[in-house]
């Protein structure tokens, strides 16, 4: 299984609410919910009721003024999981 999704941290609500709704526009305000966001250990935990074990995790970036994603160890704002069944 693969998972994309935002953390629940400080940088995400900056990142994403602040940031790409408020002070960019690139998303209606209102498009968030920090509160709905999910940490890390929060997926793992899910996945695993589930029978799956999380094989890797990576963080995604962005370069606002390029609009460019990548991978980074950093997942404080967004990450990916990557998931098989145990």
């Amino acid at each position: 299984m693969f998972v994309a999704t935002i953390n629940r941290t400080w940088y995400s609500w900056l990142t994403t609410i602040l940031g790409a709704e408020y002070l960019l526009r690139w998303l209606p305000r209102g498009t968030h919910i920090w509160r709905r966001y999910v940490t890390p250990e929060e997926t793992a935990e899910s996945l695993a009721s589930g029978g799956l074990d999380v094989r890797s995790k990576t963080g995604v970036g962005m370069n606002p003024l390029r609009r460019y994603l990548y991978t980074t160890d950093n997942v404080r704002a967004n990450y990916m999981m990557v998931a098989e069944k145990t």
